[in-house]
């Protein structure tokens, strides 16, 4: 075995080491994001969990395609190396897809928030889904009304107050007897929606960057086992 075929080697197996803990990572972050927007999913359209859900799955075809390389560095197989070259080429193109996907999301965040906050926060009165689901937000968000208080016309949920001495109130009520949320909810979700897809934008197009250094490793790699082989039929 050469030295520059050694070399390669070694270093395509350091790289796929690092990407096999980059896809637990990536799994990591997705189930976060999801579980941190899991209350607020109907709001969010769906966005937010579309995004981590997909990047949850690239995490996990990350970690087993970064597997299957380290063997193929490993035990030399210029088959092997050759599969995991078109395997890791795919998630590449994935991964930009996630990314940009994330930040077209991001830039329409508000528009796609306001549709849907709309509807759900109109439907507060004859809706029971509706409004559990709005009372949620407003109590765990720390927001009132879709754009504030104002926009409750005087009759206030009891979800937009404030705790009052440690009591919280859950009864519908015409206005509350403490503080209440000054910031509608339409914000606080729509710079959380804009915050997570930035991220997770930000790391597929990290992660899709990186992945070049493999493939093109791999690729030398490759056609030095190749060469080698030739070698050896001569």
């Amino acid at each position: 075995m050469s030295c520059a075929i050694s070399t390669i080697k070694y270093i395509l197996f350091l790289f796929n080491f690092v990407f096999t803990l980059t896809g637990i990572l990536l799994i990591g972050i997705g189930i976060f994001v999801n579980s941190k927007a899991s209350n607020v999913k109907e709001l969010l359209a769906g966005n937010v969990s579309f995004a981590s859900m997909l990047l949850i799955a690239v995490g996990v075809v990350v970690f087993l395609v970064a597997f299957f390389g380290c063997c193929g560095a490993i035990q030399e197989s210029h088959c092997m190396i050759i599969t995991y070259t078109i395997c890791l080429l795919t998630i590449f193109f994935f991964e930009v897809g996630i990314g940009i996907l994330a930040f077209v999301y991001k830039s329409k965040a508000q528009d796609y928030l306001s549709v849907t906050a709309d509807r759900i926060f109109d439907g507060y009165n004859t809706n029971d889904d509706y409004r559990k689901l709005v009372d949620t937000v407003q109590r765990e968000w720390k927001c009132c009304g879709t754009s504030g208080p104002a926009s409750w016309a005087g009759k206030y949920p009891s979800s937009c107050c404030v705790d009052d001495n440690g009591r919280h109130y859950t009864t519908y009520t015409g206005g509350c007897p403490g503080e209440m949320y000054p910031v509608g909810c339409i914000e606080k979700l729509t710079q959380f929606a804009k915050d997570e897809l930035h991220t997770l934008g930000c790391i597929a197009i990290g992660v899709a960057s990186v992945e070049l250094v493999g493939i093109v490793f791999s690729l030398c790699l490759a056609s030095s086992i190749r060469r080698s082989e030739l070698r050896g039929y001569a």
